[in-house]
């Protein structure tokens, strides 16, 4: 069994605000977001007689473990931040599990797109993905009375190589926490 460390994976995860944009058009720019991202194992141990999720240390999964990208989004100033996303790749050697955000009014989008890789950055373009509410269409080929017939069918979770969170205004000095978690094949 191969071990796999996703410290580094986290590093592709692109993160953007429409802020940029809005910004030029008003006098006040609001202040930059602060992001921070961990990965953890998701492990299931048992207190007293219950059996309760904890997180750990994400260096050295194995298959079948859990894994969990966990992002904190910050607002430091004292404008709100529109239009705040985080693009998060979907490596090969992992499944796509769920999400969740604490942010109300959240959106999920997910990419079938192959990964890029920008040779500059050593990471995943992800400016090339086109994103979609589910369920994503994809075109498989499949024989019919021996013939091969190009079929559009839904994709699955395990297609997905990319999610992207849209998360609405970011209020001045608050804060959102989101997280995507995955199976290690």
């Amino acid at each position: 069994m191969t071990k796999l460390n996703f410290a580094l994976l986290l590093s592709a995860c692109a993160f953007g605000s429409a802020y940029a944009q809005s910004s030029a058009q008003s006098p006040a720019k609001p202040a930059a977001p602060q992001l921070t991202a961990a990965t953890y194992k998701v492990v299931t141990v048992k207190e007293g007689d219950k059996l309760v999720e904890k997180l750990v240390g994400g260096a050295g999964a194995m298959p079948n473990d859990t894994l969990q990208f966990s992002y904190r989004i910050e607002n430091p100033g004292s404008l709100p931040l529109p239009g705040l996303s985080i693009n998060v790749p979907i490596p090969a050697q992992v499944t796509y599990l769920s999400h969740t955000c604490s942010a109300t009014g959240f959106k999920a989008q997910y990419s079938i797109d192959p990964h890029v890789y920008d040779a500059k950055t050593k990471a995943i373009n992800m400016n090339l993905k086109k994103f979609g509410d589910a369920p994503l269409k994809k075109t498989v080929t499949v024989k019919e009375n021996g013939a091969n017939v190009k079929k559009e069918v839904n994709a699955t979770p395990a297609d997905y190589t990319a999610v992207r969170l849209l998360l609405p205004d970011l209020a001045a000095g608050q804060n959102g926490e989101c997280s995507v978690r995955v199976k290690v094949k």
